[in-house]
């Protein structure tokens, strides 16, 4: 979502500013949760399989 550059382009304005420092945080959190929640679901599917006499 957010890349590091020269900053030749920035927003100007405070309301431009706020906007993307939230795409900045929403971009981080939203893979972070989705990767954390396929992961639960993977533990959940594996404590779940019969065990081996």
């Amino acid at each position: 979502m957010t890349t590091t550059g020269y900053g030749d382009i920035a927003p100007g304005i405070a309301f431009a500013k706020v906007l993307a420092n939230l795409e900045l945080i929403i971009g981080v959190m939203y893979p972070t949760l989705f990767i954390a929640r396929l992961v639960g679901l993977y533990s959940k599917q594996k404590d779940q399989l019969p065990t081996q006499p």
